[in-house]
């Protein structure tokens, strides 16, 4: 059997942070459909990908991340990462919300973790162990885009996936 590789720890993240901002009231996937699309955009993108999407929507607030893999020590088996989350929009009250929101959600370490691993049920490859906020920025404008604020939030997240016999990443899941 081939190992599946592509399963990334940060885009569990990503996902369950659209899924709280939806049901938050924060963002609505209808404001996020695109000319010529059928379905919305999901406005947490990679960072290569800003140009693409202030083309598609410009103006509606949006947050783009990039994530690192810290080193590994004597425990291996348990991989941990941080998370760099770029809030944009033009309206610093809605970045110092969303600031809090993140807070609240992400602040609690095992148990936020715990939500994670709820929200995916046991068919996930990954199983996050702790979640954290690293630091939150207040909002600054930015440089080069006229009207445009950004907000970064750094998260910390720790998360284990399955290994077969010899150690390696198995395609297994936690069920």
């Amino acid at each position: 059997m081939t190992t599946i590789y592509e399963p990334l720890a940060s885009i569990d993240i990503k996902n369950f942070l659209w899924y709280a901002l939806q049901s938050s009231g924060f963002l609505d996937p209808n404001d996020y459909i695109a000319d010529g699309f059928d379905t919305p955009l999901v406005p947490i993108i990679p960072s290569q990908q800003v140009p693409e999407f202030n083309n598609l929507l410009p103006g509606k607030p949006y947050l783009y991340y990039d994530y690192d893999v810290l080193p590994y020590n004597e425990n291996w088996w348990v991989t941990e990462e941080t998370m760099n989350i770029y809030v944009v929009s033009a309206n610093f009250d809605f970045i110092n919300k969303l600031n809090n929101f993140f807070t609240d959600l992400l602040r609690r370490h095992d148990e936020t973790a715990l939500l994670i691993n709820h929200y995916f049920g046991e068919k996930n490859l990954h199983k996050f162990h702790y979640v954290k906020i690293n630091s939150i920025m207040s909002p600054k404008p930015f440089i080069t885009e006229g009207g445009l604020i950004g907000g970064e939030i750094v998260i910390q997240y720790s998360y284990s996936r399955l290994t077969d016999y010899s150690s390696n990443f198995s395609n297994t899941t936690f069920a």
